[in-house]
Parts: C-alpha cells; structure tokens; sequence
C-alpha cells in the first residue's frame, strides 16, 4: 500500500484484516512519515536560531504525538526517521521545558509585551488530514503559553505549499 494511511484508522481496521496485512509489520512500529515544522528563515523573528531553539523547548513532542497520532507515533528525535542508515542517533535534544524557553526567549530579544504577547506567527497546516489538525491546535497552545500568539490557517496541500515562503511556520 502506498500513500497515506491515517493513523486514526489503524485500529479500527482490525487485526489480521487484509487491509493491516497489506501494511506489513512496520504499521504498529511507526511509518517512515514525519511531521515536522518548517520555519520561514526570510522572517527576521525565525531567523534567529534561539527563537527557533526555544520553540522547540516550548513543545512537549510526547504530547502533540498523542494527541495527533491516536498513540501509535513516537517522537522523532532528528529529522530522518530513525532507523533509516543515515538517521543521525545524536542529533541535539530539545526537551519540552517551558521555562526554559521563555529565558532563551527573552535572552534573543522577545520578552512579552505590555500585551503580554511576545511575537505573533502564522501556523500553515495541511487540512487534508485531521492529525495535522490536532497538531497544529496543541503547538498552538503550547506556544501560546511561552506568550507567542500563533494564528491557524488550514489549506490544501496544493495552496500550502505556495504559502509556506510567506509563512512564519508551518506543519
């Protein structure tokens, strides 16, 4: 089978169904898909690689998997799946501690605002697929509490893709 398989429909599928059978072993142990954020490096907020490190410090990954991926994905810790023969095992972990990343926050230049808002950015997610729809709202409310207002805009994948060089993130 290829292309995707929402993971909301795994279970309900059944074991030994024809369906499952045809994903082969690998569908409990986690597909070669990714989902990950892309920042837009022409904005001069994301440019910067503390604001960018202290995101990462914002979202609680475990969180966002459960919530988005009906428990059967894990958190990545590189960008290439691991497993594959150039997964990189020591790539650099950003654990989820908000306190943290509103100090490395404030350290680049963004402390809050009178508003209490630090900075405001656009979140472009695809609304193909409603585990994208999940993610988005949970990184939504975890940048919303290190004070980064974050604005949802679902498109297509088509529209989404045109978009992203305009975009401050997108998933």
């Amino acid at each position: 089978m290829f292309g995707y398989f929402p993971y909301s429909e795994y279970e309900p599928v059944g074991q030994g169904s024809s369906v499952q059978d045809g994903l082969g072993e690998g569908w409990r142990a986690g597909r070669f898909v990714s989902n990950h954020l892309v920042f837009n490096l022409k904005s001069p907020i994301f440019r910067n690689a503390e604001v960018r490190r202290a995101i990462a410090h914002a979202l609680d990954k475990k969180l966002i998997v459960s919530k988005s991926a009906a428990g059967l994905g894990r958190v990545a810790i590189a960008h290439t799946p691991m497993g594959l023969p150039w997964s990189n095992p020591n790539a650099p972990q950003y654990n989820y501690d908000p306190t943290k990343a509103q100090s490395i926050l404030n350290g680049a230049g963004y402390p809050a605002g009178p508003n209490g808002i630090r900075f405001r950015a656009r979140l472009i997610w695809n609304n193909s697929d409603s585990e994208h729809a999940k993610a988005a709202e949970v990184i939504a409310q975890l940048l919303k509490a290190v004070r980064i207002e974050v604005q949802l805009i679902p498109m297509d994948p088509g529209s989404g893709w045109r978009r992203r060089s305009s975009s401050g993130i997108s998933i």
